[in-house]
């Protein structure tokens, strides 16, 4: 009965706003919707500790394998999968990405504007419209974030550029629908939500420490973190991160509030990790799960590419008969 009240609050909620990755204060978006932005309540952690361990890589082709898998994600909710798409085809996508959509000249004209906002502990401080595509500057200088790309939402610059077909590989490999069947619980099944590019260029700053549900479905921590498993996100790196320039997470933390997390590192519950990884592998995490991007000394931009999924409910807006991407 009470899962059922709260699935029916978040019908009603999801259909006034998206909730997006992070949120607190409203802005209005371009085309006139809500969209979210908030100020990260992680920044008092006291996180800033040289870099951490590695996270280790999972296999995935063998029953022991996946059953490990599902274990290691219930346990820490996230899991670092190796060689998940091929490496070829990860190379090809970086190649297109790069030299026919970022060195675009909107592409270029948006992110040189954008770049000169200033920085601020909003999770996005501006953002343009470019062809059909969103472009949004991170808080922390010179990280973007860029959607959709999906066949469904792409816009006209995308599909000119046929960047919809090529990312078609990313949104659905065979492990990710494996584990999909397994860790989303809800009875409607699952959906691909959207999919994106995260781009840091070079000496980028470090991202904000953040949950991907934001304030979840109704603003309360303790509430959100207890219901089933509805939010996941999945990254694949088209350029090889280091422990310098990885994602970092707190594993563990999908189910300790905000509040609790300093104790909880301490007594080795929650578990500091960064996620390097190479092209093809992918970094399927829950939304719950306490992360940030690392930044890039490095003189080369570097890029990642995103699928969300979410429980079929979460989303109300979708038209039925466009859904391609569901089980």
């Amino acid at each position: 009965m009470l899962i059922g009240t709260l699935l029916l609050l978040s019908h009603q909620q999801t259909a006034l706003a998206e909730p997006t990755e992070c949120h607190n204060s409203f802005t209005t978006s371009p085309e006139g919707g809500q969209d979210q932005v908030f100020s990260t309540p992680f920044v008092s952690l006291g996180l800033e500790a040289p870099p951490q361990p590695l996270m280790p890589k999972h296999g995935w082709r063998t029953e022991q394998e996946l059953e490990a898998v599902i274990h290691a994600l219930a346990e820490d909710g996230a899991v670092l999968l190796e060689g998940v798409v091929d490496p070829s085809v990860a190379l090809s996508l970086r190649t297109h990405f790069y030299d026919d959509l970022i060195r675009h000249p909107n592409m270029e004209e948006a992110i040189r504007e954008l770049g000169a906002a200033n920085n601020s502990e909003a999770f996005y401080v501006a953002e343009r419209r470019v062809g059909g595509l969103r472009v949004r500057r991170n808080g922390a200088r010179g990280r973007f974030d860029l959607k959709p790309f999906d066949r469904r939402d792409a816009g006209v610059l995308v599909q000119s550029l046929g960047l919809d077909s090529l990312f078609e590989p990313f949104l659905l490999p065979p492990p990710l629908r494996t584990l999909l069947a397994s860790v989303v619980q809800a009875p409607t099944g699952w959906r691909v939500k959207n999919a994106g590019a995260l781009t840091t260029f070079p000496h980028a700053h470090t991202g904000q420490w953040h949950r991907d549900i934001g304030d979840g479905l109704f603003g309360n921590e303790s509430l959100d973190l207890s219901l089933p498993d509805y939010y996941f996100a999945a990254l694949c790196p088209l350029d090889e991160t280091t422990v310098e320039q990885g994602s970092e997470l707190l594993l563990g933390s999908h189910t300790v509030l905000a509040g609790g997390l300093g104790e909880a590192i301490s007594a080795g519950r929650v578990r500091r990790v960064i996620a390097a990884a190479k092209p093809g592998d992918v970094l399927f995490f829950s939304g719950k799960v306490v992360h940030r991007g690392m930044p890039n000394p490095t003189e080369s931009t570097r890029s990642l590419v995103y699928t969300v999924y979410t429980a079929k409910w979460f989303e109300q807006g979708r038209d039925a008969s466009r859904e391609m991407y569901t089980g």
